[in-house]
C-alpha cells in the first residue's frame, strides 16, 4: 500500500504538458512544439531538417511556393504526431522556461528575427523561373546569393531599392547579379555587361564596349541556335544566340551615371537591359554564388 501511494506521488512530481496546447503549438507553430514539451534537441534538429528541405522543395518542384505550402503541411501532419507521442513521456519533473509561454514567444521571435536578417542580409535562395541565363542557368535552377554590402533589400520576391548611394560597391563585368526591375519592383537575374558611362555596341558580330570587341569562340551550333565562348576581362562563359531577332536585340547604349547595363546568356531571348532599360545602382539586391 506504502509502496503503490510512493510509485504515484513519483509520477505525480513529473510535468505533464496540456494535450488542447501541443495540439495548437503542433499546427500554427510546428517545429517550436518541441519546445514546449521541453524537447530541445528534437527542436534543433527539425529546424535543420527545415533548412536542408527548402532548397530541395525549390529543386524539384515546378512551382516553389506550392511546394513550400505541401511541405509544411506534410511537416505539421508528422511534428504533431510525433509531438502527441512526446508528451506521454514523463521525463521532467518540471516545465522549463523556454516552454513557458513568454519562453515559446520569446523563441518564435528571435528565430523569424536571425532567419529574416540572413535573407535580407546575408544569403537567399531563389529559383529562377525563366530561360534567358541559359545554358549556364538552367530554367527551374536554385540559386545561392550573396546579400550584404548590395543597397537594395528584397523579401520573398519583393523588392525595395535603396534610397542611398553605395560608394564601395566593387561590381565586376561579366559577373552575375540580381536586381529589383525598375517598374515591376520584381527579381530579376541577368550578367553585368557595362558601367556608368561606358558605351555598348551590339550587332550580328557580338559585343562591343568602349570600343574593344568582346571576344567570342563558336563551341556547337544546332539548327537555329549557335553556341559561343565570350569572354569578359576575367570571366568566361557560354552565351546561346538563336535566329529568333527581336526588336531591341541590336543597337547602341551609352549607361548614364549611377546606372549600370546588364545582358542575358541567352541573348535573343531576355528580357534585359536592352528593352526593360538601364538598372539604377540603387536596384542591385545581391552575387550569385551558386548555380544548383
Amino acid at each position: 500500500m506504502n509502496n503503490d501511494k510512493t510509485v504515484l506521488e513519483e509520477e505525480n512530481e513529473y510535468w505533464q504538458p496540456s494535450l488542447l496546447k501541443t495540439i495548437l503549438v503542433s499546427i500554427f507553430f510546428s517545429p517550436f512544439v518541441y519546445l514546449y514539451l521541453g524537447r530541445v534537441k528534437a527542436f534543433l534538429v527539425t529546424i535543420g531538417l527545415i533548412m536542408l528541405f527548402i532548397p530541395v522543395v525549390a529543386k524539384i518542384t515546378v512551382n516553389y511556393e506550392n511546394g513550400l505550402t505541401v511541405l509544411a503541411i506534410c511537416f505539421t501532419a508528422f511534428t504533431l504526431v510525433l509531438a502527441l507521442n512526446f508528451r506521454n513521456r514523463k521525463s521532467l519533473r518540471k516545465q522549463p522556461w523556454f516552454s513557458k509561454w513568454w519562453g515559446i514567444s520569446i523563441s518564435v521571435l528571435l528565430f523569424f528575427s536571425v532567419l529574416f536578417s540572413i535573407r535580407i542580409f546575408l544569403i537567399d535562395i531563389y529559383k529562377v523561373p525563366a530561360s534567358s541565363m541559359e545554358p549556364n542557368i538552367p530554367k527551374g535552377s536554385v540559386i545561392f546569393v550573396r546579400k550584404w554590402n548590395f543597397p537594395a533589400v528584397d523579401l520573398f520576391g519583393f523588392g525595395f531599392p535603396s534610397n542611398s548611394e553605395k560608394k564601395n560597391l566593387d561590381l565586376g563585368r561579366g559577373n552575375v547579379y540580381v536586381y529589383i526591375h525598375p517598374l515591376k519592383m520584381q527579381i530579376y537575374i541577368h550578367r553585368l555587361a557595362a558601367l556608368a558611362g561606358d558605351n555598348i555596341d551590339i550587332n550580328e558580330s557580338g559585343l562591343t564596349i568602349n570600343k574593344s570587341y568582346i571576344s567570342r569562340a563558336l563551341v556547337t551550333q544546332e539548327a537555329n541556335c549557335k553556341t559561343f565562348v565570350e569572354k569578359f576581362e576575367s570571366n568566361k562563359f557560354k552565351i546561346l544566340e538563336c535566329d529568333r531577332i527581336g526588336p531591341g536585340s541590336y543597337g547602341q547604349w551609352k549607361v548614364p551615371d549611377q546606372h549600370i547595363f546588364f545582358l542575358g546568356d541567352n541573348r535573343q531571348r531576355s528580357a534585359d537591359s536592352r528593352y526593360i532599360g538601364y538598372i539604377p545602382i540603387a536596384n542591385l539586391a545581391g552575387e550569385l554564388l551558386l548555380v544548383w
